[in-house]
């Protein structure tokens, strides 16, 4: 057991480990490392809408969808003035009953936006 990792950092892609949560339903944890406001559409492959989370700076969320599936995330920060690249789609497939974390990083952030990013050690 352990956790699978996605980052986007000018890219993404699986990390390492799984948690089973035991439920159909995969969980992915959005974890916002940055000072920016992001916006996450999760879609199947179709291109059916299923979820969209509005993360805010700092901000964890939890988002739930069909585990055994194919998605597309559309991911794009949404803070007004932010020189930022167009929004980046990333394959991705949830399993049932697994836990992922996906992190929102940029290779933008200043020092101490990062550190604040961090949170405590």
């Amino acid at each position: 057991m352990g956790i699978v990792v996605l980052v986007w950092a000018g890219c993404a892609g699986p990390g390492n480990g799984i948690v089973r949560t035991g439920t159909p339903l995969a969980e992915i944890v959005v974890i916002n490392r940055t000072a920016y406001a992001w916006r996450l559409a999760i879609r199947t492959v179709e291109g059916a809408e299923v979820k969209v989370a509005r993360i805010a700076p700092l901000e964890s969320r939890e988002v739930r969808v069909a585990g055994g599936a194919d998605y597309v995330i559309e991911q794009s920060i949404v803070t007004p003035g932010a020189d930022i690249p167009e929004p980046r789609n990333i394959a991705a497939r949830f399993e049932p009953g697994e836990r992922y974390r996906w992190r929102l990083e940029t290779l933008l952030m200043s020092g101490d936006e990062a550190e604040r990013a961090k949170g405590p050690q």
